[in-house]
């Protein structure tokens, strides 16, 4: 007797349902250096931003994988004065001495490549897919100061840079630095003063290709090697074969 073999192939949204985090959300997805090409997010590919007096940097960011350190963004001028925040483990942290926390990691802050002027703690339970975070660092270049804020706990420091000067912002991959963490990033603003005085937005709601559109600005950007997280929610992925045999239901389920 001859064997039928109906085939049936599900088409569904790529989603979970985990409890107490956002998974419908956009927002651009970085590869690190175990997931190779790593991403890199360009804000400033045709030239540099001005900057004077008070500005604010801010974002939301979600730590995919805990384990996966490195630069979160780098911010530089042509004088080679920078501004690092980085995602790192806490024993290769300078800022915070005797710390002895393997279950907590640390946002550093690093100026001019070499100062570490502040170190904030985060506990690795509070990281996830879906878990975001909000930064921000506001920047008194007149009073060679910062304040950053990570969830509303605040921290500052000192920070000499001059008081105007043009800036580059790169977030995730550089040569000269290569490390990136497994991280997705949404919400990226620029503003002068608070930060309700946006000039720049961001949003990282794109869903194909390489262009980051400016919402508040001209200062459309650039990514390489990311992923859109919009793109999972509006694409259909092939994740259910049904295939049945000799009377045996066999189910294979891809990865999402």
């Amino acid at each position: 007797m001859k064997c039928r073999m109906p085939f049936l192939t599900a088409l569904v949204l790529s989603l979970s349902a985990a409890s107490g985090q956002e998974e419908f959300s956009p927002g651009l997805l970085f590869s690190d250096y175990s997931r190779k090409p790593e991403t890199s997010l360009n804000l400033t590919p045709r030239s540099s931003i001005p900057v004077e007096g008070h500005f604010t940097l801010s974002f939301e960011i979600s730590i995919w994988d805990d384990d996966a350190f490195g630069f979160i963004f780098w911010a530089e001028d042509e004088k080679g004065h920078s501004l690092a925040f980085s995602y790192v483990d806490w024993q290769r942290s300078k800022a915070v001495e005797d710390w002895e926390r393997p279950d907590t990691s640390l946002f550093v802050l690093t100026l001019n490549r070499e100062v570490e002027a502040l170190a904030i703690p985060v506990a690795k339970t509070d990281f996830g897919r879906g878990r975001w975070h909000k930064v921000s660092l506001a920047y008194d270049l007149a009073a060679d100061s910062v304040a950053v804020q990570f969830d509303g706990a605040r921290f500052e420091a000192s920070a000499p840079l001059p008081d105007r000067t043009d800036l580059s912002f790169i977030f995730g991959f550089r040569p000269e630095t290569r490390s990136v963490p497994r991280m997705a990033l949404r919400h990226i603003r620029l503003s002068k003063g608070v930060e309700e005085n946006t000039l720049h937005h961001w949003p990282l709601k794109e869903w194909d290709g390489e262009a980051v559109r400016d919402d508040e600005g001209n200062r459309h950007g650039a990514q390489k090697n990311g992923e859109w997280l919009a793109r999972r929610h509006v694409v259909w992925e092939e994740f259910l074969k049904t295939s049945y045999h000799k009377n045996c239901w066999t189910v294979q389920a891809a990865a999402c």
